[in-house]
């Protein structure tokens, strides 16, 4: 009789066994771990993205501020360049400006001619125009004429405006770049947030940390949308 009695104990357990086995998944109860799932899906995919960009706007940076110092270095070596012919320039004005008080025409004509420069002419003309020699307002030389041509010098302007021109555009990739480093950061948090919140039995917590990792999610997600992409 005992071990009868004891059969039926061991199948009323197993029947109580198996209807908690066959207990029906229901969303109603499993939603906080779906939601959960797909907002660590969502959060993991814009954290890789955001440090693609990242990387993609440093390298843009790097570029940039390389191509801003090549350009500098050329402005440097056009503006050397372009001070040693304003200094050759200075020096035929001297030596015509002698020849001129001399009047020694054939010399004149033999440095305007063979040693000028051929673009300094057009200056030394204007400048003669303007009869320097009794006129007070006129320019002290032809290097104060509009006339005057120095490509050296003209190069190296336009050279080193284009070096502040790429230094400007590299610090702007610097800072997209570290408005991606920035988002890496905050859907980095939604992954804690969101993988921590279900560590916990209430629901009241589990709701809590799910909730403030989905806004967080949902603020990083906006300014990233308002970036650039590369």
């Amino acid at each position: 009789m005992s071990e009868s009695g004891d059969d039926k104990d061991t199948e009323m357990v197993d029947e109580g066994l198996g209807k908690k086995k066959a207990k029906k998944w229901t969303f109603r109860d499993n939603w906080l771990v779906i939601v959960g799932a797909v907002l660590l899906s969502l959060a993991t995919v814009a954290t890789s993205w955001c440090a693609y960009q990242s990387a993609r706007w440093s390298g843009v940076q790097t570029i940039q501020f390389a191509e801003s110092n090549a350009d500098r270095t050329k402005a440097t070596t056009s503006y050397s360049i372009g001070a040693q012919t304003a200094a050759y320039d200075a020096t035929i004005t001297i030596e015509l400006v002698k020849l001129y008080f001399d009047q020694d025409w054939e010399a004149l004509e033999f440095i305007s001619q063979h040693l000028a420069r051929k673009e300094y002419l057009p200056a030394i003309e204007a400048w003669a125009n303007t009869n320097p020699i009794e006129n007070p307002d006129a320019p002290r030389t032809p290097l104060d004429m509009q006339e005057y041509n120095n490509e050296w010098l003209d190069t190296g302007d336009e050279l080193m405006e284009s070096s502040e021109k790429k230094t400007a555009q590299a610090k702007e990739s610097n800072q997209k770049s570290d408005n991606y480093v920035l988002m890496t950061v905050m859907f980095a948090s939604v992954l804690f947030f969101a993988g921590i919140s279900s560590k916990f039995v209430a629901k009241w917590l589990q709701f809590f940390f799910l909730g403030f990792g989905g806004l967080l999610f949902i603020t990083a997600l906006t300014v990233m949308l308002t970036q650039p992409v590369h």
